[in-house]
């Protein structure tokens, strides 16, 4: 029997425009979320900037707020 080697989660990674949808948020808002760093992001060639769908995700569920 061979062993099979689990493969590695592949990472989704989202542009800008498709995060601001995702959120439901305009651009522009994100770019000033990035600017004050309270999201996630990665700038791998120095302009585009690109954002972790499961890192967004857990942003998400941290921020959840209880009814009194």
């Amino acid at each position: 029997m061979e062993k099979q080697t689990a493969k590695p989660a592949r990472r989704k990674f989202m542009t800008a425009a498709d995060t601001a949808k995702f959120l439901c948020v305009t651009v522009d808002y994100l770019y000033q979320l990035t600017k004050a760093r309270r999201v996630p992001f990665y700038k791998p060639f120095g302009k585009l900037i690109y954002f972790d769908r499961a890192e967004i995700e857990t942003l998400i569920g941290n921020k959840k707020v209880c009814a009194k």
